[in-house]
């Protein structure tokens, strides 16, 4: 009985021993696995949809010639718009400078008949005018007849519309404030048809009321000079000094 106890706890006792072999035992070790092959790059759409790079030229060159064209349309389109302004912007300066232009001529098929006679000849003759011109219509016929004049400058444009109203012999016996028992031009109607005339002149439109009145006062204090009045006086002068020697 003891024999056979002691032979089972042998027995127990070697398979203890070898059951903790069997935990002591490792697992044997697994082979390295290769790398993994890079992932391979997705074709791009082109490719994917069968075009090469010749095609993609094409369809680019494409494109940049509808660019191109269609810049060109605005461009012709602008242009076009530009034309349009300036003739219209051409018509409109013609009408406005017809009707600024318009008081400055005078009508050819105007009746002239009821226009007193100018230059005038006579200081009667100058008081007639004068009253005459109290009539509105009377006065804007004689500007606008005046007014064809013209001349270069305020200066010029003052002696000629001055010509074409007196006659230089009433002249010699104006001057512009009625000075030394003259006749005074200043205050009278006419003094104002010049000032509106001159300003008819394109060149004298910024004409300030003195720029005119200056003028006229020479124009009318070298009167005497005019004609050859100034020869006259030099010879009639050298002819007293010379009787005077004798």
């Amino acid at each position: 009985m003891t024999i056979q106890i002691q032979s089972r706890v042998t027995v127990i006792r070697k398979f203890a021993r070898d059951h903790q072999r069997k935990k002591k035992k490792t697992l044997p070790t697994l082979p390295t696995l290769p790398a993994l092959p890079p992932l391979p790059i997705p074709p791009s759409p082109a490719k994917a949809y069968g075009h090469n790079s010749k095609s993609q030229d094409l369809i680019s060159s494409g494109n940049s010639k509808a660019r191109t064209s269609e810049f060109e349309l605005k461009v012709l389109k602008g242009i076009e718009q530009m034309r349009l302004q300036m003739q219209h912007n051409t018509t409109m300066l013609q009408l406005l400078l017809k009707k600024v232009d318009l008081p400055a001529f005078q009508d050819e098929d105007e009746d002239q008949s009821c226009l007193p006679n100018m230059p005038i000849t006579s200081l009667e003759q100058f008081d007639e005018v004068n009253e005459a011109i109290k009539n509105d219509d009377i006065r804007n016929r004689i500007i606008r007849k005046l007014g064809t004049i013209g001349g270069d400058n305020i200066k010029q444009s003052v002696r000629r519309v001055m010509a074409s109203i007196l006659k230089n012999d009433v002249a010699k016996k104006m001057n512009w404030l009625g000075r030394g028992g003259k006749k005074a031009f200043s205050i009278s109607l006419l003094k104002d048809v010049l000032l509106l005339t001159v300003r008819k002149n394109r060149c004298c439109r910024d004409a300030t009321n003195k720029d005119i009145e200056d003028a006229a006062k020479d124009w009318l204090r070298y009167s005497c000079d005019r004609d050859g009045g100034r020869k006259d006086r030099k010879q009639k002068k050298a002819a007293e000094e010379e009787q005077e020697s004798s």
